[in-house]
């Protein structure tokens, strides 16, 4: 929704108001947001938006030890 949102402000030349409504929803829309950036000159910005990394540790879909059961 908010990358709709911020591509309609975008078109209608409100970059500005487009790169609010992506920095709300950041990590999500980061690869949009770095575009509208570079739109407005800010390619520092840009960059380092598109160098974080999510630091949160993925959690295993499966911890338990095989069974011998069949699996259905």
């Amino acid at each position: 929704m908010a990358w709709s949102l911020a591509e309609l402000l975008a078109a209608e030349g409100r970059t500005k108001e487009a790169i609010a409504v992506l920095e709300r929803h950041t990590p999500a829309n980061s690869a949009i947001l770095a575009w509208h950036l570079i739109d407005l000159g800010r390619v520092e910005d840009a960059v380092a938006l598109l160098q974080q990394h999510d630091v949160t540790p993925v959690e295993p879909l499966w911890a338990g030890a095989p069974g011998d059961e069949p699996p259905f």
